[in-house]
C-alpha cells in the first residue's frame, strides 16, 4: 500500500485518537456498503466497515416489494430504460439508468449465486410488476426482499477475515490531505476515538429521509454521509430526493409505517 499523506481534519476540536490504518474504509453498512466491502477483500484489501446502528439496521433492510431486473425472455434493458426515463419525467441522470438497466441482470444472478432465495417459476425467477414498469422484472423473496438480500451479505461479511466491522460507530469527520480522502475520524460505541487512515474510503450512508417527521428511513438515516463528504469540498446534487420507499400509511395518531409497492404494482 503506497503510503498515506499526512491527514488533516476540519474539526475544531480533535480528541485524543488511536491511529488505524486500512487498504479501505467504509462507511455505511447497507447493501451497497458490504458489497463494496466483499468486492475490496475479494483482490486481497484489508477493509474496515463502519455501521451507525447494528448491521441490521439499514434502509436496505428494510425493502420489501424486489428489485429490477430484464431477466424475462420478452425483456430488455432497452425496455428497461424506456420505462425508468418516462417514470422519471425529465429527472433522470440518463447515464446511471443505463448502467442500472444493463448491470441488473448479471448482479440478481450473482446474489442468487451468493446465496439470496429469489422465488422461482420452475428454471426461472418468478417476477412481480410494480408501477412504472410494462414487463414483469421485479425479482423478490417475498416481501421481505432487502432483509433476505442483507442477511446474505451480513453473513458472507462476518465470515470473511479480512473485513473488520465496527457497528454503532459514528464517522465524525472525513481525513483529507491536499484534494484526496484519507481516511476518517471515528467514535466508536464504547466512547473512544479512531484516527482511521486508508488508501480508499467509500460512503455509502443511505439518504437524510429520517430528518422528517413522517418517513419510511430507518432513524438512522440522517444525510451524516453528505455532510462529510459536503465538508470535506465534494459538491451535492439532488438533494430533493429524500425517501428511500414511497409509499407510507398515516395513521391518526401522526405516525406511519410503510405499503409494499408491491401493492400497487399488482393492481392495488
Amino acid at each position: 500500500m503506497d503510503p498515506i499523506p499526512a491527514p488533516r481534519s476540519a474539526v475544531s476540536f480533535v480528541p485524543p485518537a488511536c491511529d488505524r490504518q486500512f487498504d479501505v474504509l467504509v462507511i455505511g453498512a447497507g447493501a451497497a456498503g458490504l458489497t463494496a466491502a466483499l468486492a475490496a477483500a475479494a483482490v486481497g484489501a484489508r477493509v474496515l466497515v463502519l455501521a451507525r446502528g447494528t448491521l441490521p439496521e439499514s434502509n436496505s433492510a428494510w425493502a420489501q416489494g424486489g428489485i429490477a431486473a430484464a431477466l424475462d425472455p420478452t425483456d430488455s434493458p432497452h425496455l428497461h430504460i424506456a420505462d425508468t426515463l418516462t417514470a422519471g419525467a425529465g429527472l433522470c441522470d440518463v447515464a446511471a439508468v443505463t448502467t442500472l438497466a444493463h448491470e441488473a441482470p448479471t448482479l440478481m444472478r450473482e446474489l442468487a449465486a451468493l446465496g439470496v432465495p429469489f422465488e422461482r417459476d420452475a428454471d426461472r425467477f418468478a417476477l412481480g410488476l410494480e408501477g412504472g414498469h410494462s414487463r414483469r422484472r421485479i425479482v423478490h423473496v417475498g416481501d421481505a426482499t432487502g432483509w433476505a438480500v442483507t442477511r446474505i451479505l451480513i453473513d458472507r461479511v462476518r465470515a470473511t477475515p479480512r473485513i473488520i466491522v465496527r457497528e454503532q460507530a459514528q464517522a465524525i469527520e472525513l481525513l483529507t490531505a491536499g484534494k484526496r480522502v484519507v481516511g476518517a475520524l471515528v467514535r466508536l460505541a464504547d466512547g473512544t476515538w479512531w484516527r482511521v487512515l486508508a488508501a480508499a474510503t467509500v460512503l455509502a450512508t443511505g439518504g437524510a429521509g429520517a430528518l422528517y417527521g413522517l418517513t419510511s428511513n430507518q432513524p438512522i438515516a440522517l444525510g451524516e454521509g453528505i455532510a462529510l463528504a459536503y465538508r470535506a469540498g465534494a459538491e451535492v446534487a439532488d438533494m430533493e430526493f429524500v425517501q428511500f420507499h414511497p409509499t407510507v400509511y398515516r395513521t391518526r395518531d401522526g405516525h406511519g409505517f410503510l405499503i409494499t409497492e408491491a401493492a400497487r404494482g399488482e393492481g392495488g
